[in-house]
C-alpha cells in the first residue's frame, strides 16, 4: 500500500479544510487510471502524478447522498459523468461547453460585436467579458439613438456606429464623439476594408464610402444600387455586397459591378471569404451557399431545416465552420463542404448544439455585422436573443455517434418474424416492420440515420429519414431481391458512415413461373396461326369485293352502303357486346368478396376502369359513324347541355380522378340549347378525352355563356397547352381532312360535326398553360 497527499482543487474547499474524512472515494475496473472524489454536492477526478494525486473539480451542486449514488463512470472524451443510483436510476452530468453573458441592465438582445482585450468585447455599448473572468460590464455610451446592428473599428481605437442616418465616429477610451454626418436614407450596414476605407450601405439610397485616414470629410455616394445592402465580405480586389435581394460583386480595378446568378431574390444575411476565391453565404430561409470560381453550389439542409435561416458562418482554426441559426447552433467541417461542392453525393455531417449545451437561449441574432468575435485569448462570441453566447472551439468536443446500427426487431402481418425469415418472403403480404436502433446518448438530433430500399439491378436510390421510433414499414413488394440499407455518418468526415445491410427476398407467384410462361407461348402461337387464316380469309373475301365493285359503278355504291352497315353491325355485335359483358364480369371480380388481396383487387379496378373507358369510347365512334352514313340528316331539338355534360364527365370520372385532376360542370341547369344532343355529345366527348390525356393534377372545366347574340359552350384545361402547329390547322375552317401528325382522330370527329352542324368551333392555347375550345351557337339556337 502506498500513501500520496492530495493536492489541486478538493484542498481549496472549505469542506475539506473542515472535515476532510467525509470525503467518498468511487472507483471500477474500467477506469484504473483515475477515481472519482465526493465531498459536499462537489465531485473531482483524482489522478495520481508522480508523489501527489491531484484532483479536478468536475461538477458541484449535486446531491449525491441524498440520490443514493453507489458507482460513477467519467468519460474523458465527453466531459461527461455517469452516476448509478441504488435505488433511482442513471444519472448523467454534462458539461456546459458554452455560457452566456448578459449586460447588468439593458436589453439583452444583442446583435454586432467587436473584440476589444483579450477576454472582452463590445456589444449593445457595453463592455463583456468571459464568463468567469474578473471584471464586471461597463457601459461607454447612454444614447438611445444608436443602433445594435452594425460596428466598424477604425483601426486606431475608435469605432464607427450608426443611429438609422446618422453616421458617428467615436474614441473608446476615453469615450468622445469625433464626428457626425447626416445621410440622405437610413444606414443598413458598415464595412472598413483594407485600405481603411469605410463602406456605407444605405436604404434605397446604394452604397456610400469615407476614408478613415481623412475621418473629417463627408462621406461620397459611391455605388448605385436598388436593394438595402446587409453585408460585405472583401476577397482581393473584389468587395462582395449582400442585400436583401441579390448578392453583387464589385471589381475595384474595372469599376464592374456584377450580379451573382441564383442568389436573386434571396435575404443574405452574412458573407465571408476563407481563401482566396472562396466565399461562403448565409441566407434567410434557403441556407448557406459557396461562391467559388464563379461556380455557386447550395448545400443541403438538416433534417429539421433548422439550418434554412442561416445568420453566419464562424471559421475556426481547427477547420470547422459554426453557424448559429435561429434555433441552435451547428457545427461543420469545412472539408466536407468543399467535397460536397465537388461531389453532391458526398452530404456533410451537421452536428447539433441546443440549449442543454449552455446557451440562455437557441434564438441566435443575425442581420448584423459583425455577427461573431474572436477574442485574444481564442474564445468566440455569438450574439443570441438572450445574452453573449461564448465558447472556446478547443474546448468543445462532440458526443459523436459511433455505435453500430442493429435490426432489433421484425414484424411480418402483425406476427414476429426471426431475421432469416426475410430471405423467404411471401408472395403476398400486407406490412412488413423492421426496427433498427442505434445506441447514442447525446443529442437526439445528431443521430442522423437515413434508410433506403434498393433493388437489385435498379440504379436509383431513394433516401428517407428512418422515423424515430425507428421503424420502417413495407407494404407490398413485387416478387425479387432488395437490401434494406439503413445510413448511419459517424462524425465529420466525408465516407465516414456506418451502414446496416438487411436482404429481402419475395417469392414469385405461380403466375410468373416458367410453366406458365410457356403454356402463353403455346398460346400465343397458336393464336398466331389462326389470326394469319383469318387474315389469309379477309384478304381473299376483300379482292373479291373490289372485283364486284369495278364492275359498275351504281353496285360500287350499294356495296359501299352494305359494307358500312356491316362495319356498324360488326362493331356492335362483336366489340360492343363483348366489351359490355366483360364491363359486366371485372366488376363482379372487382366487387366480389372470396378474393381479398391488395393486389387481385387492384387488377379488378383497373380492368374495371379501362374496360369502361373502352366501352364508351366504342360506343362514341359508333355514334359518328352512324352519323357519316347516307343521308342522315341533323336532328335538332331541345335539349339541356348541362345533362350531356354530366354524362361525358361520368365516363372519365375514374381516369381523371386517378391523374389527380378536376372535373367541372360550371354549365347552367336552366341552359337549353336547340341543335343536334347526340352530336353535340360526341364533340363534348373527343373534347374532354383529350383533355383528360394530358392533364395531371389541375382542373377541367366545361362553362356556357352569351356571345353576340348567341351562346358559346366552353371546354378549358389547365393542361400543357395545345402545340402552335395543331392549333393553326385546327383553327382553320377549309382543312376538314386528317390532323397533322400528332393530332389524333378526335380533333378531326370534332371540326366535321361541327361543319355539319353549321357551327363554329376555335382553340386558343398557351404554352404550360392550358388549351381552351370554344363551341359558338347561333342566336336562333341559342339560350331559352
Amino acid at each position: 500500500m502506498h500513501t500520496a497527499p492530495l493536492e489541486g482543487d478538493i484542498r481549496r474547499a472549505p469542506a475539506y479544510r473542515g472535515n476532510p474524512g467525509a470525503i467518498v472515494v468511487y472507483w471500477n475496473r474500467l477506469t484504473p487510471g483515475h477515481v472519482i472524489l465526493y465531498l459536499d454536492k462537489t465531485f473531482y477526478l483524482a489522478q495520481r502524478q508522480g508523489d501527489v494525486i491531484t484532483t479536478r473539480r468536475l461538477f458541484s451542486g449535486f446531491d449525491g447522498a441524498a440520490r443514493n449514488i453507489t458507482s460513477t463512470y467519467y468519460d474523458k472524451v465527453s466531459g461527461r459523468l455517469y452516476l448509478g443510483s441504488s435505488t433511482l436510476g442513471l444519472y448523467i452530468l454534462s458539461p456546459q461547453l458554452f455560457a452566456s453573458k448578459h449586460a447588468p441592465e439593458a436589453v439583452n438582445s444583442h446583435y454586432s460585436m467587436i473584440p476589444l482585450e483579450n477576454d472582452a468585447l463590445l456589444s449593445s455599448g457595453y463592455i463583456l467579458r468571459v464568463p468567469g473572468q474578473p471584471g464586471e460590464a461597463a457601459r461607454l455610451w447612454q444614447e438611445t439613438s444608436m443602433d445594435r446592428y452594425s460596428l466598424a473599428p477604425d483601426g486606431a481605437g475608435g469605432v464607427w456606429q450608426k443611429g438609422h442616418a446618422l453616421l458617428r465616429h467615436t474614441r473608446l477610451f476615453p469615450y468622445k464623439v469625433l464626428g457626425e454626418w447626416d445621410l440622405p436614407g437610413k444606414i443598413t450596414m458598415l464595412y472598413r476594408d483594407s485600405r481603411q476605407r469605410l463602406w456605407i450601405g444605405t436604404h434605397k439610397t446604394g452604397i456610400w464610402t469615407i476614408h478613415s485616414r481623412h475621418p473629417q470629410s463627408a462621406p461620397e455616394a459611391f455605388i448605385n444600387i436598388r436593394e438595402d445592402a446587409t453585408c460585405f465580405a472583401e476577397d482581393g480586389n473584389t468587395m462582395f455586397i449582400g442585400t436583401d435581394g441579390a448578392f453583387y460583386a464589385y471589381n475595384e480595378s474595372s469599376r464592374r459591378i456584377d450580379t451573382v446568378k441564383g442568389l436573386t431574390d434571396k435575404y443574405v444575411r452574412s458573407a465571408k471569404v476563407v481563401a482566396p476565391g472562396e466565399v461562403w453565404i448565409t441566407t434567410y430561409d434557403h441556407g448557406f451557399f459557396l461562391y467559388k470560381n464563379g461556380r455557386l453550389t447550395a448545400f443541403p439542409y438538416d433534417n429539421d431545416r433548422h439550418i434554412v435561416n442561416a445568420h453566419c458562418m464562424y471559421y475556426d482554426r481547427n477547420g470547422y465552420f459554426w453557424i448559429p441559426t435561429n434555433k441552435g447552433l451547428f457545427q461543420v467541417r469545412r472539408a466536407d463542404l468543399l467535397a460536397y461542392a465537388g461531389d453532391t453525393s458526398m452530404l456533410p455531417y451537421y452536428y447539433y448544439y441546443d440549449r442543454n449545451d449552455g446557451f440562455a437561449s437557441n434564438e441566435f441574432n443575425g442581420g448584423c455585422q459583425p455577427c461573431a468575435a474572436e477574442l485574444g485569448n481564442g474564445y468566440v462570441a455569438l450574439p443570441s436573443m438572450n445574452g453573449v453566447v461564448y465558447f472556446h472551439p478547443d474546448s468543445v468536443h462532440p458526443v459523436l455517434p459511433a455505435q453500430p446500427v442493429s435490426l432489433d426487431r421484425v414484424m411480418l402481418d402483425k406476427k414476429s418474424l426471426a431475421p432469416q425469415g426475410l430471405a423467404d418472403l411471401p408472395e403476398a403480404f400486407n406490412s412488413l416492420q423492421l426496427e433498427f436502433s442505434a445506441p447514442y446518448m447525446g443529442n437526439r438530433k445528431n443521430l442522423q440515420l437515413n434508410y433506403a430500399l434498393i433493388r437489385e439491378n435498379v440504379p436509383d436510390t431513394i433516401w428517407n429519414p428512418l422515423p424515430v421510433d425507428g421503424r420502417v414499414m413495407i407494404s407490398a413488394l413485387p416478387p425479387g431481391d432488395y437490401s434494406l440499407l439503413v445510413r448511419k455518418p459517424d462524425g465529420f468526415g466525408f465516407g465516414n458512415y456506418s451502414d446496416k445491410i438487411v436482404a429481402l427476398h419475395v417469392k414469385k407467384p405461380w403466375y410468373e413461373s416458367r410453366v406458365f410462361y410457356g403454356i402463353l407461348l403455346v398460346l400465343g402461337i397458336g393464336i398466331t396461326v389462326l389470326v394469319s387464316r383469318l387474315r389469309t380469309l379477309y384478304v381473299k373475301r376483300k379482292n373479291d369485293m373490289l372485283e364486284e365493285l369495278v364492275a359498275s359503278k351504281t353496285r360500287e355504291l350499294q356495296v359501299k352502303s352494305a359494307l358500312q352497315d356491316k362495319i356498324i353491325q360488326s362493331v356492335s355485335h362483336n366489340i360492343l357486346t363483348p366489351l359490355k359483358y366483360q364491363q359486366l364480369l371485372s366488376r363482379k371480380i372487382f366487387e366480389s368478396k372470396e378474393k381479398d388481396t391488395v393486389s387481385f383487387t387492384e387488377m379488378a379496378r383497373i380492368m374495371n376502369d379501362h374496360t369502361h373507358y373502352l366501352y364508351h369510347m366504342v360506343a362514341n365512334l359508333l355514334k359518328y359513324l352512324k352519323s357519316q352514313i347516307g343521308d342522315r340528316e341533323v336532328l335538332e331539338t331541345v335539349f339541356a347541355p348541362a345533362n350531356t355534360a354530366d354524362a361525358v364527365m361520368q365516363i372519365f370520372a375514374e381516369i381523371a380522378r386517378e391523374k389527380g385532376t378536376a372535373l367541372v360542370n360550371d354549365i347552367p341547369d336552366t341552359l337549353m340549347l336547340y341543335g343536334d344532343a347526340l352530336l353535340v355529345s360526341v364533340m363534348l366527348y373527343n373534347l374532354t378525352d383529350n383533355a383528360v390525356k394530358v392533364t395531371r393534377k389541375g382542373r377541367i372545366v366545361l362553362e356556357a355563356r352569351r356571345e353576340g347574340g348567341g351562346t358559346v359552350l366552353v371546354i378549358s384545361d389547365s393542361g400543357p397547352g395545345m402545340r402552335a402547329d395543331l392549333m393553326q390547322w385546327f383553327n382553320n375552317g377549309e382543312l376538314l381532312d386528317a390532323p397533322i401528325a400528332g393530332g389524333g382522330i378526335g380533333l378531326m370527329i370534332v371540326k366535321e360535326l361541327a361543319h355539319n352542324m353549321g357551327l363554329h368551333v376555335a382553340v386558343t392555347a398557351e404554352m404550360g398553360l392550358g388549351s381552351r375550345f370554344t363551341i359558338w351557337f347561333p342566336g336562333e339556337r341559342g339560350m331559352h
